[in-house]
């Protein structure tokens, strides 16, 4: 197995590397939002830990045909929803600015999002209204779990 990290496997480095970006690159740009579906009896194999090592390029190409085609691109532009806002870092954003702001950056947010749900309803011809001055007054007067209500309403009128 090679060190890679090393004066004498400096090439192999850089090959290794652009490898890895073609594969993010392509993957990033395909349009389909995930090309496998994974079979429970399929999983357990697939996550495996291997016994014996690899050299990195031959775990690139395993990778690339094994692991990433069950893989979810989030930046397709046919994929339609968010990420767990638990673990989103624009989730935790949201909190730490609107605590910083004293609440002034979640008026703005709910706001901005119902701009960006009106925006995402004319682009996919979808009937949405908009409902940002809505999301600006209830935030105001602090109903923000009645925002939520209303923007997953309109987020379940695009998946439709």
């Amino acid at each position: 197995m090679k060190e890679i990290l090393n004066k004498n496997a400096e090439n192999y480095a850089k090959e290794c590397l652009i490898q890895a970006l073609d594969m993010g690159f392509d993957f990033k740009l395909n349009a389909d939002f995930k090309a496998k579906k994974y079979d429970k009896e399929n999983m357990k194999e697939l996550l495996e830990t291997p016994l014996k090592g690899m050299e990195l390029k031959e775990l690139l190409k395993s990778f690339e045909e094994n692991i990433l085609p069950y893989c979810s691109n989030f930046s397709n532009e046919k994929f339609m929803g968010f990420p767990d806002a638990g673990n989103s870092i624009s989730g935790i954003t949201v909190v730490l600015l609107s605590i910083l702001t004293c609440g002034l950056y979640l008026i703005y947010w709910n706001y901005d999002i119902g701009r960006k749900l009106y925006g995402l309803g004319k682009k996919y011809d979808k009937e949405i209204v908009d409902n940002s001055i809505i999301y600006l007054f209830l935030s105001i007067f602090k109903a923000d779990l009645v925002n939520l209500i209303l923007m997953q309403s309109d987020l379940n009128k695009l998946g439709k």
